[in-house]
């Protein structure tokens, strides 16, 4: 759709603060759209280069957690919650970093390399807080 290129021309452009509101439009406008889940995960990325890491945090923990983004991309969602974790972790919000990784450590089907090791590292984060 029209809203989602112009997103992806922004962000090509170097434009993450214009791409970012367009990935946002897009999400608000059509919320059960096809292609959900790559907005979802282009909002996170535009978020995180424009270093507002708390809404990049944000984002990654709810496309990694939508069910049917964790189901097509299974290794992307590893990596979202992993990377959310993290921020969150950093912001010292432990809560919201425990509830990523207990998240990360249970994406099935993950096959990528660095998402499988990122999984055992949040599994391990996970039981160390316990």
């Amino acid at each position: 759709n029209a809203v989602r290129s112009l997103a992806n021309i922004a962000s090509r452009d170097g434009d993450h603060k214009g791409a970012a509101a367009r990935y946002e439009e897009l999400l608000k406008k059509y919320p059960d759209a096809q292609n959900r889940c790559p907005a979802l995960q282009n909002l996170a990325y535009e978020q995180d280069k424009l270093g507002d890491r708390a809404q990049a945090a944000a984002s990654c923990l709810a496309f990694g957690s939508e069910p049917a983004c964790a189901k097509e991309d299974p290794n992307a969602a590893a990596r979202a919650l992993y990377r959310s974790g993290k921020l969150f972790q950093d912001a010292k919000q432990r809560a919201k970093a425990t509830e990523a990784f207990t998240a990360a450590s249970k994406v099935q089907g993950v096959t990528d390399a660095v998402a499988k090791s990122q999984v055992e590292d949040a599994k391990k984060i996970v039981k160390k807080g316990k």
